[in-house]
């Protein structure tokens, strides 16, 4: 499914078109993203494990199953909220990585500020 299709299909599941509703909500998601990677970080057995796995790496599967579906909850908000202002994700998305060439190409990815 391309960005743009997903966003007009999330936007069908729209309850409340409030720029401050999808803002908090946003945050919120991204807070529950953090609070995964916290634990993961201080070794908790549900979401890290001491035994390495080809493809879950060294995280559960439990936690590959709570933070697909939290980034799920972000991608959600940030279409929505994208909508919102009137921006297809596409163009988006497109937009990001034309700037992220540019600091490729001028050598300042790792460097600070937005005009690099």
């Amino acid at each position: 499914m391309d960005l743009d299709t997903y966003q007009n299909k999330a936007l069908t599941t729209l309850l409340v078109d409030s720029e401050d509703h999808l803002t908090y909500g946003l945050a919120a998601e991204v807070g529950e993203v953090m609070s995964l990677m916290q634990k993961a970080a201080r070794r908790d057995p549900r979401y890290w494990s001491s035994e390495s796995d080809h493809f879950f790496g060294d995280y559960t599967p439990l936690f590959k199953e709570k933070i697909f579906a939290e980034l799920g909850d972000v991608l959600w908000y940030l279409s929505c909220l994208a909508s919102h202002h009137g921006f297809p994700m596409s163009s988006i998305a497109l937009h990001n990585l034309e700037k992220l060439g540019k600091r490729q190409e001028n050598g300042t990815l790792q460097g600070n500020g937005d005009n690099r």
